[in-house]
């Protein structure tokens, strides 16, 4: 957005409106008020909460995912979405490796997703975003008996261009409370700016001395139109087991963006995790 757009921006004060619920177990979906400022624009987000019970989509389901989000944003947006499913199975457009398997391992054993929309008080979408995360199960286990776990984060945002005013993306991210994992490593692990520019993002595992199943390593790519991805600075830690992948900035046309990280959570102990996905955006008049 350049300078002389920003002082064409008006002041578009909305009414909240709570959306009703998504139909996803624990979801809980917030909205906030349309404002003149980026500083407290509106936004809208769900939060789940994951355990045993709950794989999220079939690999069925998640193929037919990716199609939906290839029509809706494009192809090179897509490349971050992982199709690798299991040792067998291809591995197109993201790298996830096992050295030196005991058994079928980098299997994807949970994937969870949303589409979020920011709409004003008419109904109209001004952005709208799609968030997927990843958990894929590896072989690799520690001297303490602990499992590792690698997970992808897949965001794409857009926004909405309509004859007299466009939409604008200010922040989307996905964040995962790991409540009974540890977490080992994450990629962003700091602000990345290369408007135009390819990312690339990986972490790694391996099982060390006392530890059996080798390495595994999760990584993939994805092109920063503009402005900052990095680890959001409130949502984002190792004492507190969290981590959100986090794309600021200020915003028209689409945008995806990846974050990975690792775990260890307790051999043979079922996921226990709390996800937020979150889109913030606004509109500006043209002219």
């Amino acid at each position: 957005m350049s300078k002389d757009n920003l002082s064409r921006r008006t002041v578009l004060k909305r009414s909240s409106a709570m959306l009703g619920a998504i139909g996803i177990s624990s979801g809980v979906v917030s909205a906030e008020e349309f404002s003149d400022t980026e500083s407290n624009g509106h936004s809208t987000s769900v939060e789940i909460s994951v355990g045993a019970g709950n794989s999220g989509m079939s690999k069925s389901e998640r193929d037919d995912y990716i199609e939906r989000m290839r029509d809706r944003y494009n192809d090179l947006v897509v490349q971050g979405i992982p199709r690798k499913t299991d040792d067998n199975s291809s591995n197109d457009d993201i790298s996830i490796k096992q050295e030196n398997p005991t058994q079928v391992d980098g299997a994807l054993v949970g994937s969870w997703d949303e589409h979020l929309e920011v709409t004003d008080s008419f109904g109209t979408v001004v952005v709208e975003s799609d968030h997927l995360v990843d958990e894929y199960k590896t072989d690799v286990v520690n001297s303490s008996g602990e499992r590792y776990y690698l997970y992808n984060y897949w965001v794409s945002g857009q926004s909405r261009d309509y004859w007299d005013w466009t939409g604008n993306l200010w922040n989307m991210y996905n964040h995962v409370k790991f409540r009974n994992s540890e977490l080992k490593r994450y990629k962003p692990n700091g602000d990345i700016k290369r408007n135009g520019q390819k990312v690339s993002v990986s972490v790694g595992v391996s099982a060390g001395s006392g530890g059996y199943g080798g390495s595994a390593a999760i990584g993939t790519e994805f092109y920063l139109n503009q402005d900052t991805v990095r680890p959001h600075p409130s949502r984002t830690s190792f004492g507190s087991d969290e981590f959100a992948a986090q794309w600021i900035g200020d915003y028209e046309g689409t945008q995806g963006f990846n974050g990975v990280a690792a775990t260890a959570r307790p051999d043979g102990e079922s996921r226990d995790l709390n996800i937020k996905y979150y889109i913030k955006g606004g509109k500006y008049k043209k002219g």
